[in-house]
């Protein structure tokens, strides 16, 4: 218990790039360590970070991309029948929100591409 103690006060997160990691994102980049190592490469930090930015851009358009279709339909069965213009406001507030997740998750300068194929999943 004591070990234990010691351990969970002395730990700090793990920051990469300055972005506190969370514990897939330091799954992702010790995988990517891993690999390097095991193909008899130097690991590359920036290679690793661009890896776990692309990751998780990933999984927040994933994400965006479902809430934005459960909020939708959610709303629509819940009001129709209704109106065009009823409709196009729950299109509205659903891609907002989705818009508000996806840049609550993703990291990294490849955002803006992943931002742009959620906006043309939208369509």
């Amino acid at each position: 218990m004591t070990l234990r103690r010691k351990v969970l006060n002395r730990v700090k997160p793990k920051l990469l790039n300055g972005k506190q990691l969370n514990g897939r994102m330091l799954a992702g980049l010790v995988q990517s360590y891993v690999g390097s190592i095991n193909t008899g490469v130097v690991p590359n930090i920036e290679n690793a970070w661009t890896y776990i930015c692309k990751n998780e851009c990933q999984k927040a358009l994933d994400k965006a991309v479902k809430q934005f279709d459960d909020d939708l339909q959610e709303s629509f069965d819940l009001k129709a029948p209704m109106f065009e213009d009823e409709l196009k406001e729950l299109y509205k507030d659903a891609k907002r929100y989705a818009l508000e997740t996806f840049q609550s998750s993703s990291i990294g300068e490849d955002s803006e591409e992943f931002m742009e194929d959620l906006k043309t999943k939208f369509k």
